[in-house]
């Protein structure tokens, strides 16, 4: 399988769950101030890539209305499947497909939950539940749209661009 089938074989997937698709991202803009974003990144080694997620905050979020994955208020990182975060085009069959809308599905229901919560609560299981991944959030913006500071992130905080 290319990137190409790959990409056209999920966005059924994604527009069925209330997603737009541009190019190789898809966008779910949810009540409120948050929209879901699914962006494939291609990796500059082989045949493979990965899918990053999170979330970006439209009254803050000066990319709109279609940021890319690396312009996202609050980067959740790589999207885990049963075969590790890299998707290989070559070993992509039915079963993965399968598994991995699995993961999407239960992915975005997690996100839309989360994004109902206030912006405290919301961020507060970023900073203790999911401390030791690899997430982060896009400049000073970002964080004061929480009411917090860029050392309030540590690790977890990027200048935008």
């Amino acid at each position: 399988m290319t990137k190409k089938q790959f990409l056209d074989e999920i966005a059924a997937f994604f527009c069925e769950n209330g997603f737009l698709r541009m190019k190789d991202h898809f966008y779910k803009d949810l009540s409120g101030d948050a929209m879901l974003v699914f962006g494939f990144q291609q990796s500059s080694y082989g045949k493979y890539g990965y899918m990053e997620y999170g979330y970006c905050f439209k009254s803050i979020n000066r990319h709109l209305p279609f940021p890319r994955f690396n312009q996202m208020n609050l980067n959740c990182g790589r999207l885990m499947t049963d075969r590790g975060s890299a998707i290989e085009y070559t070993t992509i069959d039915e079963r993965f497909i399968r598994t991995f809308e699995q993961t999407l599905s239960d992915k975005i229901h997690e996100m839309q939950a989360l994004s109902q919560l206030n912006r405290e609560t919301f961020i507060q299981y970023y900073l203790l539940k999911e401390s030791g991944r690899s997430w982060y959030i896009l400049g000073d913006k970002t964080a004061a749209y929480f009411g917090l500071t860029r050392q309030d992130f540590m690790y977890h905080f990027t200048v935008s661009d």
